[in-house]
């Protein structure tokens, strides 16, 4: 071969080389042995936003941040030179902007006549494939933690439901038998003392309740501002001489459909927690407001997606909270207090009562800087069925019984404390075990059942399907239902009417009594 063909051929093969180089859209660099650049593709330059005469002022070494660099070096001396190309191998590189990008790279020894001249690296951008990996992976794990938070709520239901049917039993028999002992004498201080034990119990089984939302609300068109205000002497109760408790609250908010209960208990924990995060002191300040949700996030996660929603907000100037506490917050049972220093329910239970309320809760805090807890619900529209629901209405005090009344309910110290709480003013009652039971003894009694007093969830008809069963020959049955807890699948079934006559489990019996007087007509009273 001539001088002359070999110089075509070098020529030929410089210009495949070159279209191929300029082809590729993959990042390309090539640089000699002590990392200086020696060329580039367009490719390489819009990833770095170099030109090709900047880069060529420019080493490897240079693009490439310091805490990678040690990684590379060791990649090439244990890959590239032995073996002659590297396994693909990701690291960052300086922009001309100043800012970072992440590359694959995998880097090829170039020789001449045997002997190494140089590294040539081929790299694609894997920027938006990190970031696509980041955000599957964070979706991943808030699945895995939304089926944790299931399943202990489940849990935590099961037990809350036990627990409420065994309280029940106990604050009904210490009422028995505290009416029963003469004021003063050390017996009705010690059941004094039992009763305020299964009241803490009770607030207790209301938190898992909370948790798990399978409490049963007894919701209102409330003004959240006025409700704030109404709870100004119980919050000052909750916090110390050197916390200073502060509200601003506006005026003539649209209402919002909530329980008054379940917010108060909102509240007063939010308050408490700031009060934990201050042991020196400092500021509480509660706050509330109408905002616009257009566009934003938060609008799908109220119920409804309003455009605007109604906020409660407590900040305090406590010692913040660190990030990795920050998604962890409300779940059940966390706490950062030490062992005896509370139960870990009082974020779960507000983060439950307001998801069930159809609102969403949201924390930001930083070690030192305090925490604000903010509280969205959405507003009640205009034209709602609920809008003329102002708020609770009172328990009557209306007089005893006259009556028949037919207690239904699967647990028997449950069934036979309601029996004898009833008896005492003046009801004739009648018990059954479950709804088939109850179904023969109204059809067996021999006069006329004036009122079901039943529990919800039965093993084997529910009251609803009891009451509507007897209501069958007997339309104008009262119907007082029970329950300490139930899917809330069966209370979207009930009637608004008859979940008016509802009585949360546990309960005290004064609080049966009164509720039953009140269901009941003015002619089955005396």
């Amino acid at each position: 071969m001539t001088i002359a063909q070999v110089r075509r051929a070098l020529r030929r093969r410089r210009s495949q080389y070159r279209a191929l180089r300029l082809s590729l859209r993959d990042a390309y660099i090539r640089t000699d042995l002590e990392g200086r650049i020696t060329d580039s593709n367009l490719s390489f330059r819009e990833l770095t936003g170099y030109t090709r005469r900047e880069l060529r002022a420019l080493s490897s070494a240079k693009l490439t941040p310091e805490a990678w660099r040690s990684l590379e070096s060791a990649i090439v001396k244990d890959q590239v030179l032995p073996l002659g190309v590297s396994e693909p191998y990701e690291k960052e590189l300086h922009r001309k902007d100043g800012s970072l990008v992440r590359v694959e790279v995998r880097t090829i020894l170039v020789t001449e006549g045997g002997q190494p001249v140089g590294l040539c690296s081929v790299m694609c951008d894997i920027t938006e494939r990190r970031r696509a990996a980041a955000t599957l992976k964070r979706g991943e794990e808030s699945l895995r933690a939304a089926q944790r938070l299931e399943a202990v709520g489940r849990l935590a239901a099961g037990v809350a439901h036990d627990y409420n049917n065994l309280l029940t039993a106990i604050l009904g028999y210490a009422d028995l038998i505290t009416d029963r002992l003469p004021a003063g004498s050390r017996a009705r201080s010690d059941m004094e003392e039992l009763r305020k034990a299964a009241d803490r119990a009770t607030a207790l089984t209301k938190q898992l309740l909370a948790f798990s939302r399978q409490q049963i609300l007894q919701p209102v068109a409330l003004d959240l501002s006025s409700c704030i205000t109404g709870l100004d002497k119980l919050l000052r109760r909750l916090v110390r001489e050197n916390v200073e408790l502060v509200t601003r609250l506006a005026p003539s908010l649209p209402r919002v459909i909530a329980d008054p209960a379940q917010i108060t208990q909102v509240v007063a924990n939010l308050v408490v927690n700031a009060v934990d995060a201050m042991p020196h002191g400092g500021r509480i300040t509660i706050a509330t407001a109408e905002v616009d949700l257009y566009g934003h996030a938060l609008r799908s996660q109220l119920s409804g997606s309003p455009d605007r929603a109604i906020t409660l907000t407590v900040s305090d100037t406590g010692t913040g909270i660190a990030p990795d506490l920050l998604p962890h917050i409300f779940e059940p049972f966390f706490s950062t207090k030490g062992v005896g220093g509370g139960t870990g329910l009082g974020l779960a239970a507000v983060y439950g009562i307001v998801k069930q309320s159809g609102g969403h809760i949201a924390v930001e805090g930083e070690p030192g800087c305090g925490a604000t807890f903010t509280v969205y619900l959405p507003p009640l529209l205009a034209g709602s069925p609920d809008a003329a629901k102002a708020g609770p209405a009172a328990l009557a005090d209306v007089g005893v019984g006259k009556a028949t009344v037919l207690v239904v309910e699967d647990d028997a110290d449950v069934r036979t404390m309601v029996r004898r709480t009833l008896e005492r003013d003046g009801y004739s009652v009648l018990e059954a075990a479950g709804g088939r039971d109850a179904i023969a003894a109204a059809r067996n009694a021999g006069r006329r059942v004036d009122a079901l007093v039943t529990d919800i969830v039965m093993p084997d008809m529910s009251g609803m399907q009891t009451a509507e069963a007897l209501r069958r020959t007997n339309p104008d049955l009262v119907v007082l239902l029970m329950s300490g807890y139930a899917d809330p699948d069966i209370f979207a079934s009930i009637p608004r009417a008859d979940l008016a006559n509802f009585v949360p489990k546990p309960f005290e019996p004064e609080v049966l009594r009164r509720r039953l007087r009140q269901a009941m007509p003015p002619t089955s009273v005396a």
